[in-house]
């Protein structure tokens, strides 16, 4: 799954890795890298946040933002401020759950509203983030 990255556009919702240039010394944890800038919206507790930094040795490309009520209208909005700010072979990787009530967020439909398009869907599994702790549904 983490071969050969294809040349993407720049226009790109991704579900599965990103497109990234390596630096000499990156640590991966599934499908992300201590290279990759990373916003964590909706995590109540943090520990997917503490999984990924235990993982990468540090924490400083990681941000959070854990206000549920407000999820669905700031992803939305982040998807609208990303088309522009993506660069060559940049991707925006969304991982949520799609079961109610998070099916009716429509995020696909969000991001093509945005001029972005799916590019792959994968199945998020627990057991390949130790330490992460799904607190919510």
């Amino acid at each position: 799954m983490l071969g050969p990255r294809p040349k993407l556009n720049r226009h790109c919702m991704h579900m599965d890795y990103w497109a990234i240039k390596l630096e000499p010394f990156t640590k991966w944890i599934k499908h992300y890298s201590s290279c990759h800038k990373i916003l964590l919206v909706g995590e109540s507790d943090y520990s997917f946040a503490v999984c990924l930094a235990k993982a990468f040795g540090s924490a400083t490309n990681i941000k959070t933002f854990a206000k549920l009520r407000v999820v669905k209208r700031l992803v939305k909005g982040f998807l609208k401020s990303a088309h522009d700010k993506l660069e060559e072979n940049e991707e925006i990787q969304v991982i949520h759950k799609t079961t109610y009530p998070f099916k009716k967020w429509e995020i696909e439909k969000s991001a093509e509203d945005a001029g972005l398009f799916l590019v792959k869907k994968v199945n998020f599994r627990v057991s390949d983030y130790p330490g992460y702790e799904n607190k919510i549904g």
